[in-house]
């Protein structure tokens, strides 16, 4: 009887290190995904704005201040959770 409680704690606690490996690994996994979004649609803002004939300077400028704006956009809609891991 008692080697079976001590089978239960042992499986709960790998349980538990498992989900906090999932969660972990989700968690970067998502931020990766928002950050890649990000330069993608960064790039393209770009691109768009050179063929538009957007001076060089204004061009990054614009660029930055919209990129910076979405990256604190995908921060604030991600939960809570998978930042404070």
């Amino acid at each position: 009887m008692m080697g079976e409680v001590e089978d239960n704690h042992e499986t709960r606690g790998v349980n538990a290190s498992k989900g906090y490996l999932q969660r972990t690994l989700q968690a970067t996994l998502t931020i990766w995904l928002s950050l890649v979004v990000v330069i993608i649609a960064a790039f393209g803002l770009s691109e768009s704005l050179r063929v538009a004939g957007v001076e060089g300077d204004a061009n990054l400028l614009i660029t930055f201040i919209v990129a910076l704006g979405l990256i604190l956009l995908a921060l604030w809609l991600l939960p809570r959770s998978f930042l404070t891991l």
